[in-house]
C-alpha cells in the first residue's frame, strides 16, 4: 500500500512540477507569482527526495 502511495506521489509530483514550468514558460500567470510557483516546485522536489530516502532506508532495514 505504501509503495503505491509513494509511486503516486512520485509521478504526480513530477507532473505537477512539469506543469508549473510549462505555465511559467507560456506566461499564463503574472511574473510576480513566479516566485511562489518556483517555491512550490522546489518543495515538491525536496519532499520527493526525503520520501525516497525514507522508503529506501525502510527497505534496507527490513532486509
Amino acid at each position: 500500500m505504501k509503495n503505491n502511495l509513494y509511486s503516486f506521489f512520485n509521478y504526480g509530483s513530477i507532473v505537477v512540477v512539469f506543469a508549473l514550468i510549462i505555465i511559467m514558460l507560456l506566461d499564463l500567470v503574472p511574473r510576480e507569482s513566479f516566485v511562489y510557483l518556483l517555491s512550490v516546485a522546489i518543495l515538491l522536489i525536496i519532499a520527493r527526495v526525503v520520501l525516497r530516502i525514507y522508503f529506501t532506508m525502510k527497505v534496507i532495514k527490513k532486509e
